[in-house]
């Protein structure tokens, strides 16, 4: 932040130069030419929601969707597909009525770093990931505490990261230690 800004006194932005904002235009003309194609749809995680007709379950599967989204399109299709399987099809209906034995069903699934443990401790914490990204969103440096076996490290790793795994960010997790802010600025 400038001084300016500091002291309450607006800062002006320069607007990008007209030839600049042409490259731009046609960057996104072009690849809204290549994505806004229902060919594209059909082969992307955007269309596991699309399955769907209840507002509940394309809610869910949208969501985990994109917390899997990240890296092969096909790899990810293929966890979500399996994902879904696991809940029988029914991913509002599992959520609303799941029991801890019902959980199990989550055993042995992996996508990329998302283990089958992550899957199991993020479930039912939809709420909880969604508050922290607004407010990484917001303040961009979030601290997440709480007693041991919380489910923190989950919750951050199981669904926090993978929202942000597209945009160019810089995440560090701390592991609680004697002193882990210095020990984590050694690195």
């Amino acid at each position: 932040m400038s001084k300016s800004s500091q002291r309450g006194t607006p800062v002006r932005r320069r607007r990008p130069p007209t030839a600049r904002l042409t490259e731009w235009k046609a960057l996104l003309d072009e690849a809204a030419d290549r994505y806004e194609r229902p060919d594209f749809l059909e082969e992307d995680p955007l269309s596991i929601p699309h399955r769907f007709s209840d507002p509940e379950d394309i809610a869910i599967a949208g969501f985990l969707a994109a917390s899997l989204a990240w890296g092969n399109r096909k790899s990810i299709l293929r966890s979500c597909e399996d994902l879904l399987d696991r809940m029988d099809g029914a991913p509002a209906d599992f959520v609303r009525s799941a029991r801890d034995v019902d959980l199990k069903a989550f055993d042995g699934f992996v996508h990329r770093t998302f283990q089958e443990a992550d899957a199991r401790d993020c479930y039912g914490r939809d709420a909880l990931v969604d508050e922290i990204v607004t407010r990484v969103g917001r303040d961009r440096f979030v601290a997440v505490v709480g007693a041991s076996g919380s489910g923190k490290s989950s919750a951050v790793r199981a669904g926090v990261i993978p929202r942000f795994s597209d945009l160019p960010c810089f995440v560090v997790t701390i592991v609680p230690g004697t002193h882990p802010l210095d020990e984590r600025l050694l690195l």
